[in-house]
């Protein structure tokens, strides 16, 4: 028997197939400035708008979350902060001058928040289709890397366990988390949560000194407690609705445990060629 695909679906996985091209090319030929990217974002969210179409945040349940993210966050960033008085801390690489701080947080805001605006137009446009969903997740990971990606050498051993263990692993379970979140709740909570979790480091002077290591299972571990703790926001206040929905966050659970595998792993020195260890910060993001 034939089945039949609606054209909603075949948008949607256009949309993800020509976006994913794109950041991939970008990987490959480094193409994007900072402006650049930034007005290709703004040109696709407007175009996404109107091609997909805009549905309109209606959830009854989003200042309970919002204000759950807010506090989540918070706490983070105290916890982490007073770690370092018995880590030590780290300077970062960023320079620190008024206008280049300013420059950097405004880019990355407006960066965040298109990308965050397009991750819930799709979402939510092909909800109905978990393939699209999860190729959503796949998209949002590979613009994490376009992103990212000139920070580490891949050409050496060390570059790509770094960039494994700080970029891909993280971002996986990043963007699960939003893509869960978006589906739920709307783009807010999301956006928020990034806004607390990536600004502070392109202004703040000095950060705890977790190394590599243990900034990799923080940053791989954080975007799953906090999935959970949405899930379990919303189960209490309807049950009904969201106790049957539960299996994604068990199935996103198994998928951390698979993911802290492989770090430790890595860390433990199983692949003879380099052994990932508590150590300095000096990978932080240049200028």
């Amino acid at each position: 028997m034939n089945m039949k695909i609606k054209p909603g679906y075949m948008k949607v996985l256009m949309v993800e197939a020509i976006l994913i091209a794109v950041f991939i090319l970008h990987i490959v030929f480094g193409f994007f400035t900072a402006n650049t990217l930034l007005v290709f974002l703004a040109v696709t969210t407007t175009i996404l708008f109107y091609f997909l179409g805009y549905e309109k945040d209606r959830s009854r349940y989003k200042k309970d979350i919002i204000l759950t993210t807010v506090i989540f966050s918070i706490t983070y960033l105290i916890i982490t902060n007073l770690i370092g008085f018995a880590l030590g801390f780290v300077r970062t690489a960023y320079s620190l001058t008024p206008s280049d701080i300013i420059r950097r947080v405004v880019v990355a805001i407006f960066i965040i928040t298109l990308t965050e605006i397009m991750r819930y137009i799709i979402v939510t446009k092909g909800s109905r289709y978990r393939s699209l969903c999860i190729l959503s997740i796949f998209l949002f990971v590979i613009v994490d890397i376009a992103l990212k990606l000139t920070i580490f050498n891949l050409a050496d051993i060390e570059g790509l366990i770094m960039f494994t263990g700080l970029i891909l692993l993280p971002s996986i379970t990043k963007n699960i988390m939003l893509t869960y979140v978006s589906l739920r709740v709307g783009y807010k909570p999301g956006l928020i949560y990034r806004f607390f979790f990536e600004l502070p480091i392109l202004f703040l002077p000095i950060f705890t000194n977790f190394g590599i290591y243990m900034l990799a299972i923080i940053e791989i571990i954080t975007p799953t407690i906090f999935m959970y703790i949405v899930s379990r926001s919303l189960i209490k206040v309807d049950p009904k609705t969201f106790k049957r929905k539960r299996k994604g966050v068990t199935i996103v659970g198994t998928i951390v445990v698979v993911l802290m595998i492989v770090m430790i792993t890595l860390a433990s020195g199983f692949f003879r060629y380099f052994t990932i260890t508590i150590g300095s910060r000096k990978y932080v993001r240049n200028n």
